[in-house]
């Protein structure tokens, strides 16, 4: 039986290999047969070289550092060492050290704070040289005759020499040692700041002074310095590098520093990073770390109570009385903890405005929490959909387990708190039309990998399942709109949704509830799913006859989502004009057909209860006229009530201002009788979410859970425990001389070696597994094809070489075989649909299946929707420009089992290097330095974009004569309802963005004008071309890929590419 132990196990034999591949040494006492510096890579300090123009040599280096640090020693604020100007400062001191060689490192330092009361620091510093020398070997070689031959050769040989400083006491203050027990190195301390309460922030540096006699490569690798490590003591205690006297003005911020105010940062680095031990809350000891390591333990569901039933099952089939009482334990636990969270608080200063913030948060949410159980208590149909809510979410979680191959028993599904918490504070504002919270955006904010998905899925049940009951036989058409920015997010959850939507179908049929068929649509562009029948007649015909289709493929569906059984294009038919996917399985509730529609021509006919989609796919409401079924703006059926937009973060730049101003539009159709839709969203990365919402929206925000006081309690969930959930090891690599592409061979060596290793030692197939696919994350497309090319030439070979000489003991002692690679994929933009759909089932083959995929390189589109278990090794190449990208990529490994994420810094790069120095500090607190997400819908380039075509969709879809195509020629700026939609515009611009209220006036009366115009003049005005000769009629809508000679403006047809892009053109070189 595995257990957890067993991947921890592998994962440090994981780490050993890579640290003794990248730092050393292999042994103690060894000898190379090879240069030591195209051995190993880190943990190095070259030696003193010819000066190059514009670098300074080591002594003058250290002398500048003292003399300008020593010249102020007033009182100087200390802000947060992570991002502040200090750091700035510190970049600046540490690059003059590094620089002491034009390109490779020659010193390394460590800044730290000292109490008034400390006078002297003990350090110690240890490395090692290789002494190059020459020896003869005897070699013999076997001869055709069968005799032995013998010849002697002589080889060149570097032996370690470890050196050791001792332990040397130095004077807080600015002083140089040059320790006798290593030969040219220097240390020097000097002071960086005092304090008014006499505390000083000292660095201490570490420099080779060592001076090649040649320029020789051998001479250069014996002056240096291998295996690094300075050690710096008190007897007293380190004080954190923590803000003083500061100031919060952003409530956010000062949250934020509250709820990590236990988390405190201790020490950083230069030309290294450092790490720490906590002994009964003091740090006496600080080293430097060249090859930093955090592990990241997820949060875990609380157990508020014992008597508190979670159980999807128990929640369907209780009796009303006994529900309540037990939904009621939640609520009361939670007021229970708000008591005790404002009696610690009064053990905290300096944060008043966040605490009275989160208490009063806390509380507005407790008031929901508990109108909600008062609404399931007094409404019959509320209980009544909330009953079917658990009964279908149940279903939904079993069914999707039997598509993974995975048996649940449905006894032992149960919400998280968060998750049942989240749907009984929204119950009122679906329920009840006049809650006054129904226009507030309710922000799911919960880590990684935590479960938001099944929080909006089951309200999202709820919402389908009220109309239902509430409305009857009126309840038809698009109930909800669930809405994503990734095409690969958008398939994944697809999926996931679909299982719901069928077990809510089968308990449609089944129990009698009133209303036409519960069914999903995937409503996304033709990269995608053909749009039309007549596209997916052919697609069809074309898969039959084997032909692979790498866009416009309607088989989007390859298991069944309510049994499990596989699909393929054999169940994919066209019958009455509609695509009908059915399931094979005679015994399936949908044998005759799914509720599943991918084809844009069935959404507009068959008006799916839940439409999920894309958000550049709503440019389509400009033009065309159908998409009035979605919203119900002929009138037929009522509108959507429930918007979702999952991963808001990624809402946010040109994408986001643009989709602010279709929002716009899309709200205003979403509403009836002045009652607006209910939105939510979800996300695991937020920053300044309540600006955002309100340029998106128009509306006040409510983040859910409330913060307490501290970031491992959120009462829902606290931190939990490795033994329990499984963590995620980070370690940090930054390349000290040698490419990034060299170093990137070697870690792919090493970790290919390594499973192997795993593999030969008889490690479990499911632990092996776990480690068996590399993912590679980049950042550019650029470095993903220059890398990939690096990776293809030369990592196996790498890798076996480590196994016959660096490695070749630890071979020996297992049999190692030689080591071989499987196939590898990639996750980028430059993939079709369907060759993304292929990798991510390919990716689902398990070691020792031929068929596992030894690694995936992967851009940003990994950051988001990827849910595969069995990943558990990630190596991300070069810091991310945002930590919500890095955030979001990293847990796409480990979630299941204990992951492990290698990331590979540029030393000449600032940033890589400033976030690899505090590495571990960064880590513990990478939620806290969030980007903050910018949106400006209503910006003047933006409005100029998009204005008229919001104008346009609102036109087309509210007034009945300008619906159609050829309608565009009726259009009267003076329609009642036309002056309505301008007047209805122009607000919500003043609600959001006052400032550009004149400009969107200007624009909006230029674009009703020059309609106008074109109406009066008797132009044949259409919307768009359609068939029709292009001589023949005027376009209102001219799409904007296309040259416009007009002064009509060109109009998006997605948001898909809404950065322009221009070429440059070298027209004459002079020499």
């Amino acid at each position: 039986m595995v257990n957890i132990q067993d991947y921890y196990n592998a994962r440090d034999t994981i780490e050993e290999f890579l640290r003794l591949e990248l730092i050393g040494p292999v042994s103690e006492d060894e000898t190379l047969r090879e240069r030591p510096d195209t051995v190993y890579s880190l943990g190095v300090l070259w030696p003193q070289r010819h000066r190059l123009e514009g670098t300074v040599k080591a002594d003058d280096a250290v002398d500048l550092l003292i003399n300008e640090l020593h010249g102020d020693e007033a009182d100087t604020q200390l802000s947060d060492l992570a991002f502040s100007d200090l750091e700035e400062d510190l970049e600046d001191i540490s690059s003059r050290v590094l620089n002491t060689n034009a390109y490779k490192p020659s010193g390394l330092g460590i800044t730290v704070m000292v109490p008034p009361y400390v006078t002297w620091i003990k350090a110690r510093f240890t490395g090692a040289r290789y002494r190059f020398d020459q020896q003869e070997e005897i070699r013999k070689r076997n001869l055709r005759d069968g005799s032995v031959t013998s010849r002697k050769w002589t080889v060149s040989v570097y032996h370690r020499e470890p050196f050791d400083t001792g332990e040397l006491v130095l004077d807080v203050a600015n002083n140089r040692v040059y320790p006798d027990g290593f030969p040219d190195l220097e240390l020097a301390i000097f002071v960086r700041h005092r304090y008014a309460d006499g505390s000083r922030l000292v660095t201490i540096c570490v420099t080779n002074t060592s001076t090649p006699k040649t320029t020789s490569l051998v001479d250069v690798a014996q002056n240096a310095v291998f295996q690094s490590l300075l050690e710096l003591k008190v007897d007293s205690t380190f004080l954190a590098l923590e803000e003083k006297n500061a100031i919060h003005h952003d409530l956010e911020l000062e949250t934020l520093n509250m709820l990590y105010r236990n988390v405190a940062n201790f020490a950083i680095g230069h030309g290294c990073s450092v790490k720490w031990e906590m002994e009964n809350g003091s740090v006496r000891q600080i080293a430097s770390e060249f090859f930093p390591r955090v592990d990241l333990v997820p949060m875990e569901p609380r157990v508020i109570d014992p008597g508190l039933r979670l159980e999807l099952e128990f929640l369907a089939r209780c009796n009303r009385r006994d529900g309540v009482e037990n939904l009621h334990l939640l609520v009361n636990r939670y007021r229970e903890w708000l008591v005790d969270l404002k009696q610690k608080a009064l053990d905290i200063s300096g944060f008043k405005k966040a605490m009275t913030n989160s208490f009063a948060n806390i509380e507005n949410c407790l008031e929901r929490l508990s109108n909600g159980i008062k609404i399931l208590k007094k409404n019959d149909l509320a209980w009544q959909a909330f009953q079917l809510t658990n009964e279908a979410m149940l279903m939904q979680r079993v069914n999707s387990g039997k598509a993974m191959g995975h048996q649940v028993t449905p006894q032992t599904v149960a919400w998280y708190p968060f998750q049942l918490a989240y749907i009984l504070q929204v119950i009122p504002d679906i329920v009840e039309e006049a809650s006054e919270w129904r226009d507030i955006v309710d922000l799911l904010w919960y880590p990684t990998g935590g479960g938001k998905t099944e929080a909006y899925l089951g309200l999202a049940a709820f919402t389908l399942f009220y109309r239902r009951l509430s409305l009857g036989k009126k309840s038809s058409g698009v109930t909800i709109l669930m809405r994503y920015t990734l095409r690969l997010l958008t398939a994944q959850q697809f999926e996931r949704a679909s299982s719901l939507i069928c077990a809510c179908e089968y308990l449609r049929h089944t129990k009698g509830i009133p209303g036409g068929e519960i069914s999903i649509g995937l409503w996304v562009g033709q990269s995608v799913t053909p749009n039309s029948i007549e596209d997916v007649e052919k697609a069809l015909q074309d898969l039959r006859l084997g032909r692979r289709l790498l866009e416009k493929n309607p088989v989007q569906i390859f298991r069944c989502p309510f049994c499990g059984e596989k699909l393929d294009v054999g169940c994919y038919a066209v019958e009455d004009d509609s695509l009908r996917i059915s399931c094979r399985n005679g015994d399936c509730h949908f044998s005759r057909g799914l509720p599943i529609y991918v084809v844009d021509d069935d959404i507009y006919a068959k008006r799916p209860t839940l439409v999920l989609g894309t958000v550049d796919k709503f440019a389509r409401i400009v033009w065309q006229d159908r998409t009035t079924a979605i919203f119900g703006s002929d009138g037929l059926t009522p509108p959507p009530e429930l918007i979702i937009q999952d991963e808001l973060h990624l809402i946010s730049g040109p994408l986001g201002s643009l989709a602010g101003l279709y929002e716009c539009a899309i709200d205003e159709l979403c509403t009836s009788n002045n009652i607006r839709p209910k939105v939510i969203a979800s996300t695991a990365t937020v920053r300044n979410a309540t600006n955002q919402i309100k340029a998106l929206y128009n509306r006040d925000s409510f983040q859910f859970p409330p913060t307490g006081l501290d970031i491992d309690d959120l009462f829902f969930a606290v931190r939990s425990d490795p033994n329990k959930r499984p963590s995620r090891r980070y370690l940090g690599i930054c390349d000290t001389g040698n490419s990034m592409l060299d170093l990137l061979v070697r870690v792919y060596g090493c970790l290919l070696f390594a499973a192997k290793y795993l593999e030969a030692t008889g490690c479990p197939a499911e632990v092996v597994d776990q480690y068996y696919t590399i993912v590679g994350y980049f950042n550019t497309l650029r470095e993903l094809g220059s890398s990939a090319t690096v990776i293809s030439d030369r990592v196996v070979a790498y890798s076996n070489s480590l196994r016959l000489h660096k490695f070749r003991a630890y071979a020996e002692q297992v049999n190692m075989e030689k080591i071989t690679i499987g196939s590898h994929r990639e996750l980028t933009s430059r993939r079709s649909t369907q060759e993304i759909k292929e990798t991510l089932e390919d990716l689902d083959y398990r070691y020792p299946d031929k068929r596992a995929i030894s690694y995936v390189l992967a851009s940003n589109m990994l950051s988001v929707g990827i849910d595969i278990g069995r990943l558990g090794v990630m190596t991300v190449y070069r810091q991310p420009k945002l930590n919500a990208e890095y955030i979001q990529a990293t847990s796409r490994v480990g979630r299941s089992n204990p992951g492990l994420v290698i990331t590979m810094y540029s030393n000449l790069a600032s940033r890589d290097k400033s976030h690899f120095e505090q590495f571990i500090y960064y880590h513990d607190t990478f939620y806290k330095h969030v980007e903050p997400t910018s949106v400006t819908p209503f910006s003047y380039r933006s409005l100029e974009k998009a204005l008229h075509a919001v104008y346009v969709a609102l036109v087309r879809h509210k007034v009945d004569r300008l619906r159609s195509n050829s309608d565009a020629v009726h259009y009267d700026r003076d329609h009642p309802e036309v002056r309505r939609i301008r007047k209805y515009l122009l607000e919500r611009v003043e609600d959001v963005a006052p400032e550009a209220l004149e400009h969107a006036g200007y624009w909006l009366t230029d674009f009703e004008e020059l309609w106008q115009s074109i109406v009066t003049n008797g132009a044949g005005l259409v919307y768009s071309l359609g068939n029709k000769p292009e001589s023949q009629v005027t376009t209102l809508l001219i799409e904007s890929e296309t040259l416009n000679t007009t002064e009509i403006p060109s109009t998006l047809n997605s948001l898909r590419n809404v950065d322009g892009m221009s070429n440059v053109y070298l027209l004459e070189r002079k020499e």
